[in-house]
């Protein structure tokens, strides 16, 4: 039962952290990007757990093309993006977190060619909430972007999951593209004293009685491993 507790103890860590990554390498997959000069990436990232899903990329009003930049990888140049930035011209990523947890940094690559535009606009939604700019940004070549304590991630009412958007919007140029290299999205650990209540109060959880790993009711003080409402018991 000692080993057994020292696992369930350890079972928080092993979920944590979740990492999702968006590098458009040009292996098939569900989800491509095509181009006209024959070039093509998979548009889905790669996440290292089940507790944090991506979208695919997506974008309103410009024109996406891979193109490769070392073999078997891909960064996106993306044109098509007017003088002022508008929702009109935007690129989207989405994804939502399955339990909650706190969306600890956000790490993007990019990038614009010289004709390509000068800024561009991030901005952020959490939980379906109003979007927050996180940086209106100069573009230059391979510039690394980090953005740090971003905040969490919980269903919001109504909602079975928290969720969070991230929306670029590039401006100031003369045609040319600006580029995406990657982006890297990490969710870490929500502090237990204050998000656990709140996830259990959104998803309507309610007292009532344990189940053993069967699935039969149990009374409170019953031997032996059981889950009750939303959390695993271990009674001696």
């Amino acid at each position: 039962m000692r080993h057994l507790t020292s696992i369930l103890l350890f079972l928080p860590a092993c979920l944590w952290a979740q990492v999702l990554e968006y590098t458009w390498p040009n292996t098939p997959c569900v989800q491509m990007i095509h181009c006209d000069t024959g070039c093509t990436a998979c548009n889905v990232p790669e996440a290292s757990g089940a507790l944090l899903v991506g979208s695919n990329l997506s974008g309103v009003g410009v024109e996406i093309c891979p193109r490769p930049t070392v073999p078997g990888d891909n960064a996106l140049d993306i044109v098509g993006w007017p003088w002022s930035p508008s929702i009109d011209h935007r690129v989207v990523i989405s994804g939502m977190s399955l339990i909650p947890g706190e969306l600890d940094s956000i790490l993007i690559v990019h990038g614009a060619d010289p004709d390509g535009p000068q800024r561009v606009q991030v901005s952020l939604s959490l939980n379906g909430g109003a979007p927050v700019e996180l940086g209106d940004m100069s573009t230059s070549a391979d510039q690394e972007l980090v953005f740090t304590g971003l905040g969490s991630l919980a269903p919001a009412e109504g909602q079975a999951f928290g969720t969070f958007q991230l929306t670029f919007r590039a401006y100031q140029g003369n045609g040319g593209a600006w580029s995406l290299d990657a982006v890297r999205v990490v969710m870490g650990p929500v502090n237990s004293a204050t998000a656990v209540p709140e996830w259990e109060r959104t998803i309507g959880r309610t007292g009532g009685p344990g189940h053993d790993l069967l699935g039969r009711d149990l009374a409170p003080s019953s031997a032996g491993l059981h889950v009750g409402p939303g959390r695993v018991v271990l009674m001696p």
